[in-house]
């Protein structure tokens, strides 16, 4: 069952993506004519391309695949980019948590050999008397 919503989840987003592609304008990118060009054509070429991998061309099938390959790929990187940044930050925190206890116990130790010196300077003072 959460497979299957998995990959309906999956189709639909591709599927937003796509659409989104086809339908940006572009001219309100303030995009550079040769860009702007350039954008237009791959467009022309998306919009081609899924129309004719329906009925069989091989080589919008194979374009269509690619395309939606790299929207996989550039979201799952973003995804685990993300979840990389939150891991670091969870471990920079622990970090410094173990770093101040560090701290801490070291300041433990110090004011505990001293007063365990002083102790055994009065213990001393104490069975000489």
């Amino acid at each position: 069952m959460e497979r299957k919503n998995f990959i309906g989840d999956l189709v639909g987003k591709i599927g937003e993506e796509l659409n989104g592609i086809l339908r940006a304008n572009l001219y309100e990118l303030s995009l550079k004519k040769e860009e702007l060009l350039r954008l237009r054509n791959k467009k022309r070429e998306l919009r081609r391309a899924l129309k004719n991998c329906g009925i069989g061309d091989l080589r919008a099938k194979i374009y269509v695949k690619t395309l939606i390959k790299d929207i996989l790929t550039e979201k799952l990187e973003k995804e685990m980019q993300s979840e990389n940044k939150e891991e670091f930050r969870i471990i920079g925190i622990i970090v410094l948590i173990v770093a101040v206890i560090v701290i801490i116990l070291i300041a433990v130790f110090f004011i505990f050999k001293k007063s365990i010196a002083n102790g055994m300077d009065s213990f001393i003072n104490d069975m000489t008397i």
